[in-house]
């Protein structure tokens, strides 16, 4: 019995060690994706950051979306589009998508903007 509970106890260290791995310490800097934005467009991106700025606007149907955020680490920020509705500023918030160049809404320039992953 005590060998039994000891094997469950390193597989769930074990489990949750790679979880950290892919989930906590694997996210892209928003720096490095505004510097060469072209090295991110042909695969999946994860960032963490608090939420910066919020647009909700009915504009944002034409592009597919219902709010666009700014997503800050601290020193940068990035633009996110996404189809859910908008989070609260000042929320944290974890976002997986895929980067997108530059695009206009409302006479303003966003980019590079990722586009959030559907939920």
């Amino acid at each position: 019995m005590g060998l039994r509970i000891a094997v469950i106890v390193v597989v769930i260290a074990i489990a949750a060690g790679a979880a950290y791995y892919f989930i906590e310490g694997r996210y892209d800097s928003i720096q490095d994706i505004l510097q060469s934005p072209e090295k991110y467009t042909s695969r999946p991106v994860l960032v963490k950051g608090k939420v910066d700025e919020v647009i909700s606007h009915p504009l944002l149907a034409t592009f597919g979306l219902s709010s666009a955020f700014a997503l800050s680490d601290g020193e940068h920020k990035i633009w996110v589009g996404s189809k859910s509705s908008a989070p609260k500023q000042g929320e944290s918030k974890v976002v997986k998508g895929s980067v997108k160049a530059t695009i206009s809404v409302m006479g303003r320039s966003f980019g590079p903007i990722i586009m959030e992953e559907a939920k």
